[in-house]
């Protein structure tokens, strides 16, 4: 028999099992999710950790007809549940689903498919309504329709009192009771309601919109009926529209959601029939604006200095005249091609002041060919923004000796961000193939990855930068331009 004192020393003893369960979740949320998957098979508590615990929230269970036999005799507590729906084994499939995961579900995504026939799809609409109200722990639920077929006849209420987000973007028509919903994406029908059952009160905690494109919306809705839905949003905070915006239903938010803190219009816009910073004042909440696209006339200028309150704006190809914005932006995105170059760092310049975030995107590709030279005007630019602490490039075509242009530098800036650049190297085609690698963004192989691709002068132009950082760029040899 061991001494006590051996016995004492190997009792205190640490290893991996003594670290608490919350530990343990820190170090598997370093991990890749696949190798997560495989330490699930290692012991029972650490199976149960993954898949028991509140930190299964990385895992999804995507369930197909080839498999749904295979997930009725798994011992996993699945939270969240991804099911592209196909046109076989529809009810087994479904009955797997609710009775095994009803308990413990908290985020459910159904896709449907071009193999699914109209009939099973309104079966199973009614076996989701009916189920929908029984899960009590459902968080956000996802119905998507990639179908070509018209399900036009399909009618189905969906209703939950625990549901925050809901995502719907189907060509049948559904009427949303969602009391807790805070968050919805996808076509503004689901949220009208009829005459006989509308609840002024169903809304009330909705706090993001994403209106997304009715181009194949099967149950377009009228302006009134539009109008009568942002009534009910009265305590909505952001509202992204990627619907061409009548001026009626523009006039009916800036009027009616007095919260409103994050506004983009996504669809391109005419300044002189819907755009009007008047309107735009009455929201005084506001504190991010996106304009990805504006039609005007060509000495008409889009003038937001009297929106004060702005500290985020988005512009994109504005068409027409000058871009006047407030000197209360602190983060500015602005797309550049070769028509709007001038405008746009004429625009930059006078938002200068506290300017500490710019984004900026070229525009101008087409495969793998660049349209859009060196950025010369925008790099002498930048020794107006005094404040600027990060710069993100997307796209664009630089060389090694860029950033020499600059002529004060940029004490301030710390980050430094290339995605999609093109990199002109003096290297050979040849040595530049050595970095041929998987893009840890994007996953695509064959990107020639610049880690080794040092700018002129870059150090002196930005003092406080460590390193710049480069996402799905591709460095060229010379020759090939």
């Amino acid at each position: 028999m061991s001494p006590p004192c051996k016995r004492a020393r190997r009792s205190l003893e640490t290893t991996i099992n003594s670290l608490p369960d919350e530990v343990m979740c820190m170090i598997f949320d370093r991990l890749p999710i696949r190798d997560v998957i495989r330490s699930s098979v290692t012991c029972r508590r650490w199976n149960g950790i993954i898949f028991r615990s509140n930190y299964d929230f990385r895992i999804a269970l995507k369930v197909m007809a080839s498999n749904w036999r295979v997930v009725t005799k798994s011992q996993r507590c699945y939270r969240h549940v991804v099911w592209k729906v196909r046109d076989q084994a529809i009810p087994s499939t479904w009955k797997t689903i609710y009775r095994k995961f009803m308990n413990n579900l908290t985020s459910l995504e159904i896709v449907f498919t071009d193999k699914v026939k109209k009939k099973s799809i309104a079966s199973l609409v009614t076996l989701i309504a009916e189920a929908i109200p029984q899960m009590t722990k459902l968080r956000s639920l996802q119905l998507i329709d990639i179908c070509e077929q018209d399900h036009q006849g399909i009618t189905a209420t969906l209703r939950s009192n625990s549901i925050r987000s809901l995502t719907f973007m189907c060509k049948f028509k559904v009427w949303v009771d969602m009391p807790q919903l805070e968050s919805f994406e996808g076509y503004l029908y689901a949220l009208n309601t009829p005459d006989e059952c509308t609840h002024s009160h169903a809304l009330d905690k909705l706090k993001e919109l994403i209106v997304e494109r009715d181009a194949e919306e099967p149950l377009p809705l009228s302006t009134a009926a539009i109008i009568h839905i942002i009534r009910r949003l009265k305590n909505i905070e952001k509202m992204i529209w990627y619907n061409a915006i009548e001026e009626r239903i523009f006039i009916a938010i800036c009027e009616l959601c007095s919260k409103l803190k994050e506004f983009t219009f996504k669809a391109p816009m005419s300044h002189c029939n819907v755009f009007n910073m008047s309107n735009l004042k009455k929201l005084t909440h506001l504190r991010s604006l996106g304009i990805c696209g504006l039609l005007s006339e060509q000495d008409s200028a889009l003038d937001c200095t009297s929106l004060t309150q702005i500290e985020h704006l988005h512009l994109g190809f504005i068409i027409g005249g000058d871009v006047k914005i407030p000197k209360s932006i602190k983060k500015l995105e602005v797309n550049i091609n070769h028509y709007t170059e001038e405008r746009m760092i004429k625009t930059i310049i006078s938002g200068a002041a506290h300017l500490k975030v710019l984004k900026v995107t070229f525009g101008g590709y087409r495969g793998n060919q660049v349209y859009y030279n060196e950025p010369v005007k925008l790099l002498k630019a930048l020794s107006h923004l005094r404040q600027l602490e990060v710069f993100q490039l997307e796209g664009g075509l630089f060389n090694a000796s860029s950033f020499l242009r600059m002529n004060v530098p940029l004490r301030r800036l710390h980050t430094l961000q290339f995605h999609r650049a093109k990199l002109v190297s003096t290297k050979s085609a040849r040595a530049i193939r050595k970095n041929k690698a998987v893009c840890t963004e994007c996953g695509g192989i064959g990107k020639m990855l610049p880690s080794n691709f040092n700018f002129a002068g870059l150090m002196r132009r930005f003092p406080r930068l460590n390193v710049p950082e480069f996402a799905c760029c591709t460095m060229l040899p010379r020759h090939m331009l």
